[in-house]
C-alpha cells in the first residue's frame, strides 16, 4: 500500500516556509535596528573580562563567593585609579594643558608654514572663508556635541556597569543565551563555543595590557630623551591610542608631530624615529612574547576587521574592533572548522590549546 508523502508545494507547506523565511528575515531586521545596543552589550563583555581577570586570583586567597572576589577587585582597581591621581594627579594635568595647548600652537605653526605655499594657494581661501559657519550653526554645532559627550557618558555609564553584572553572575547570561539553542547537543556545543570566546579575550585582554603599557612607557620615555614637552601626556595618549590596532599607532603619533613642529622639522624627524623604534620594539619583541599565550589573528584579518565593523557600527565599533575580531575569530573556528567540518584544529581559548602553548 503506497504511503502519501506531504507535498511541499501544497499550498500549506509553501506557506509555512514562507512564514520561516519572513521569521528569520524579522530577527535579522531586530537585529540590525538593535546593533548599537548590542555593540554596547559586547563591551560590558569586555569589562566584564577584565573584572574576571582581577578576581580571579583574589579569588584563591579571598573566602566566600566569587562575586565577592569581583566587586573587590572593583573596588581595588577604582581606589589604584584613585592613588595615581592623587598622588601624580597634578602633574598629568598641568602635563594635560601642557600638551593640549602646544598642539593647538603646533597646529597654527602648521598652518603658517603653509600660507604663501602652492598647497596653501590651492585651498580656494575665499570658498573656506565663505563656508565658515554662521553663529547659529556655531550654537547648533555646540548643543550637538553636548548631547553627543552626555550620550557619550550614559554609554560608559551603561558599559561599566552591565560589565559589573555581566562579572558578578556570568553563569546567569550565559546559561540564559544558552537556552535560545534547541537540543542538549547543540546547546553544550555552544556552550564550549562561549567559553572558548571567553578565554580567547582573556588572554588577548592581557596581551593588549602589555603592548599598551609598553607603548605608553617607551614612548614617555623617548620623547622625554629628545626634549618634547609634556612626555607624559604623549606617553598616556600614545598608550590609549594603541587599544584600537593599526590606527592607534597612527593616532598617537599626530600629537608628538605637532609638538614636534614647533621647534622645526629636525626635532619632527627625531621624534617620528622614536615611534618607529616603538612600534618596532612592541612588533619584533612585545607582540611574539604575549602570542605565547594569546590569540594571534592574522595582519589583514585584523586590518578588514576594523574597516567593516567601523563601517557598521561607527567610532565604537573602531575602538572595540580587535576583541570583536577575537571573538569571531574564534567562534568561526570553533563551530564552523572544528564542529561543522569536523577538522582537528587547536582553538585560542579552550583548555587544550591554552595548555599546548601559542594557539594557531
Amino acid at each position: 500500500m503506497r504511503t502519501a508523502t506531504a507535498n511541499p508545494w501544497s499550498p500549506g507547506g509553501f506557506a509555512l516556509r514562507a512564514l520561516i523565511v519572513f521569521a528569520v528575515g524579522a530577527v535579522f531586521l531586530l537585529l540590525w535596528s538593535l546593533r548599537e545596543l548590542l555593540l554596547l552589550v559586547f563591551g560590558g563583555i569586555v569589562v566584564a573580562t577584565i573584572f574576571s581577570v582581577l578576581a580571579d586570583p583574589l579569588h584563591r586567597v579571598v573566602p566566600g563567593p566569587r562575586s565577592w572576589s569581583v566587586l573587590l577587585g572593583a573596588v581595588l582597581l577604582l581606589v589604584l585609579i584613585g592613588l595615581v591621581f592623587f598622588f601624580f594627579g597634578t602633574k598629568i594635568q598641568h602635563q594635560l594643558g601642557q600638551f593640549v595647548g602646544s598642539v593647538s600652537e603646533g597646529w597654527r605653526n602648521l598652518q603658517g608654514r603653509l600660507e604663501g605655499t602652492a598647497l596653501e594657494r590651492a585651498l580656494d581661501r575665499q570658498g573656506v572663508e565663505d563656508s565658515l559657519p554662521s553663529v547659529g550653526g556655531v550654537v547648533v554645532g555646540i548643543v550637538d556635541a553636548m548631547r553627543s559627550f552626555a550620550g557619550g557618558l550614559l554609554d560608559l555609564f551603561l558599559v561599566v556597569f552591565g560589565g559589573l553584572y555581566f562579572a558578578v553572575q556570568p553563569g546567569l547570561y550565559g546559561d540564559g543565551l544558552l537556552k535560545l539553542v534547541p537540543g542538549g547537543a547543540a546547546r553544550q556545543r555552544g556552550r564550549e563555543a562561549l567559553d572558548a570566546a571567553g578565554g580567547a579575550l582573556r588572554l588577548w585582554l592581557m596581551a593588549k595590557a602589555i603592548s599598551m603599557l609598553t607603548i605608553g612607557t617607551l614612548v614617555g620615555l623617548g620623547t622625554w630623551l629628545i626634549g618634547l614637552p609634556a612626555p607624559l601626556g604623549l606617553g598616556l595618549f600614545a598608550g590609549v591610542a594603541s587599544f584600537v590596532p593599526m590606527l592607534g599607532a597612527i593616532a598617537g603619533a599626530v600629537p608628538a608631530l605637532l609638538l614636534a613642529l614647533n621647534d622645526g622639522w629636525t626635532l619632527v624627524l627625531w621624534t617620528a624615529l622614536v615611534f618607529v623604534l616603538v612600534q618596532q620594539v612592541e612588533g619584533q619583541i612585545v607582540l611574539p612574547l604575549a602570542e605565547n599565550f594569546a590569540v594571534s589573528l592574522p595582519p589583514a584579518f585584523t586590518l578588514f576587521a576594523v574597516v567593516a565593523f567601523g563601517l557598521l557600527f561607527g567610532l565604537l565599533g573602531v575602538i572595540l574592533s580587535e576583541p570583536l575580531a577575537v571573538a569571531a575569530f574564534v567562534l568561526a573556528k570553533k563551530l564552523w572548522v572544528k564542529e561543522a567540518l569536523g577538522e582537528e584544529v587547536d582553538v585560542p581559548g579552550e583548555p587544550a590549546a591554552a595548555s599546548e602553548g601559542r594557539p594557531s
